[in-house]
């Protein structure tokens, strides 16, 4: 009877695990799906015009990330001397803060302090993992961290879809208190009710472990392989993401803003929801490493008929075909990361998996705000840059078939 209890209580305890950073997740997303797709609406409510807004949004983004990306690597190593839990509710102690200035930001200047603060947030999307990874049953550890991040495009759906309604109806700044609000609340829910025992390890100095897991990385061929391409690939998706907006402002006209790039965001994450699991069931079937450069390639191709869209209906649909295929890049990515890896190297490696996305980040707003003349061009260069990861990928096949001789030995 005692077995049966504690067993009730281990499956509890999952379940509402996965619930809570399912729910984190998508708020998360939220936060940051209305500030990619609103930031150019803020700066012509502050009075830019058109080639300031252009400069600022890719500006405002890398800038986003700058910050936090140096802090990377440390998370993961703080996690296993101090806790999972302090580093978990850090990332959303560090957000509501930031939202809370963007929000009072009387200036350019202070909404892009807020703005790097957010950088600072990143990591908790591992620790949480590894935490359902430790609590779940194993036969259900796969649909605890599905669960995780299938909240993630549903997330997009709803921050399009609210935060255009908000926006419409309530102004630009309406939604940047929204976001103070759903954050605060996650914070005060994973404060008061996610509880998990930690028990504190000797481990050796910061510096060597943050030492060993980047020496883990480095060694690794196959995945030295898959950080370059997904850094090429991720720097072709951020050279156009955070101007999608501005392009929708230009070719709205005499639409209501806010409501049209809610809609047209919206569409296109309905398009991810229904693609993401197509494209694991194809994975699983054909193979993660296989379907990659097919997936690649089509990403590539999605992105040239968006420089041509002349209207709303056409972005719409362009952007809906690119949804679809885009974010399976770095889905397909990552998994590859985890199965192709040496077990023991594999928790160093997983830890630092975001770092080629995360530099993308920095870098490709930035440069996209600099090199392209007109926001029609940002495709085109994205089309170009992911055709390169494309050709990396297949022109280092040999590598990736010495990383699967590797692990299979």
């Amino acid at each position: 009877m005692k077995a049966i209890k504690n067993n009730q209580a281990s499956q509890s305890s999952w379940v509402s695990l996965t619930a809570f950073f399912a729910l984190a997740s998508l708020v998360e997303v939220i936060l940051f799906s209305t500030l990619t797709a609103f930031t150019p609406v803020y700066l012509k409510y502050i009075g830019f015009d058109d080639p300031a807004v252009k400069f600022w949004t890719g500006i405002l983004a890398s800038v986003g990330m700058l910050l936090g990306f140096w802090f990377v690597p440390m998370w993961g190593v703080l996690a296993d001397r101090y806790g999972r839990k302090p580093l978990i509710v850090r990332s959303f102690a560090v957000e509501a803060v930031a939202c809370v200035i963007m929000a009072l930001a009387p200036n350019i200047w202070v909404f892009t302090l807020g703005r790097m603060l957010t950088g600072l947030a990143l990591g908790n999307t591992g620790l949480m993992f590894a935490s359902l990874s430790d609590h779940a049953p194993r036969r259900r550890v796969g649909l605890a961290i599905a669960l995780v991040t299938g909240s993630q495009p549903l997330g997009s759906v709803f921050g399009s879809l609210f935060g255009g309604a908000i926006v419409s109806a309530f102004g630009i700044t309406a939604l940047w208190w929204f976001n103070v609000f759903i954050i605060s609340a996650v914070f005060g829910l994973l404060v008061l009710f996610y509880h998990e025992p930690f028990t504190r390890k000797i481990t050796p100095p910061l510096t060597r472990m943050l030492r060993d897991a980047l020496r883990a990385v480095g060694t690794t061929p196959v995945v030295v392989r898959y950080f370059i391409f997904s850094f090429i690939a991720t720097t072709g998706f951020f050279f156009t993401s955070p101007f999608l907006s501005a392009r929708l402002i230009e070719l709205a006209q005499s639409l209501d803003v806010g409501a049209t790039i809610g809609v047209v965001f919206g569409i296109a994450g309905i398009a991810t929801l229904i693609a993401t699991p197509i494209w694991g069931a194809l994975a699983d079937k054909f193979g993660h490493a296989r379907l990659l450069p097919i997936v690649t390639f089509l990403t590539a191709c999605a992105y040239l008929p968006l420089y041509f869209a002349a209207t709303i209906p056409q972005f719409t649909l362009f952007y809906f075909v690119l949804s679809a295929f885009s974010p399976a890049v770095n889905s397909l990515t990552y998994a590859t990361i985890g199965l192709e890896t040496p077990p023991e190297r594999r928790n160093a490696v997983l830890s630092m998996l975001y770092m080629p996305m995360n530099a993308a980040i920095v870098v490709a707003p930035a440069l996209s705000s600099v090199l392209t003349q007109t926001l029609q061009q940002i495709f085109l260069f994205s089309a170009a840059l992911v055709f390169g990861a494309f050709a990396f990928l297949v022109g280092t096949r040999r590598m990736g078939q010495a990383g699967q001789t590797e692990r299979a030995t």
